[in-house]
């Protein structure tokens, strides 16, 4: 907004409310403070509390050759602990941690992956206010049946074959 039209609008409510000079000043202090005391009320919590996120996955994001037995675990962005953790295994929930689990922060399948599949995952954490905050998709590619380096011995007249899958 312009300068003038900002003061005329100023002067003019000034002058409606019979405010003198002196009060003017105080109520602009006044009014700029309830101004940063509304954004801080605002934006402030946000900005605390937005880093409520589930981190650093094991197995890696996009990892390949991962254990059909491996343990999902991951750590949290912030000090703060969740309320309850949601795990998701490709948009199945397979378990909800709470802080009576020793762990919140890795989860064991009860049954062992599928050979040579990928899978999708994503922890969801439900912070002590009620809100959900939704974690980000990760995916890992469990290694394949056929292991990577098998040497078969036969014995058939008198020779030694050697044979190596991939």
């Amino acid at each position: 907004m312009d300068k003038k039209i900002s003061k005329k609008i100023t002067t003019s409510l000034l002058k409606a409310l019979k405010v003198s000079t002196v009060e003017k000043d105080v109520r602009i202090i006044t009014m700029k403070c309830l101004l940063i005391i509304m954004l801080s009320i605002l934006f402030i919590p946000q900005i605390c509390f937005a880093g409520l996120q589930a981190i650093n996955p094991d197995p890696n994001d996009e990892a390949n050759g991962v254990s059909i037995g491996c343990i999902l675990s991951w750590g949290y962005k912030t000090a703060n602990l969740p309320e309850f953790a949601n795990v998701y295994i490709d948009d199945i929930l397979y378990a909800v941690l709470t802080e009576d689990d020793q762990y919140m922060d890795r989860y064991d399948p009860p049954k062992d992956f599928d050979y040579d599949i990928t899978y999708r995952w994503r922890i969801d954490l439900l912070d002590n206010h009620g809100k959900l905050w939704e974690g980000d998709v990760w995916s890992f590619t469990t290694q394949s049946c056929v292991p990577e380096l098998a040497t078969i011995i036969l014995l058939g007249f008198g020779s030694l074959v050697f044979v190596k899958f991939r």
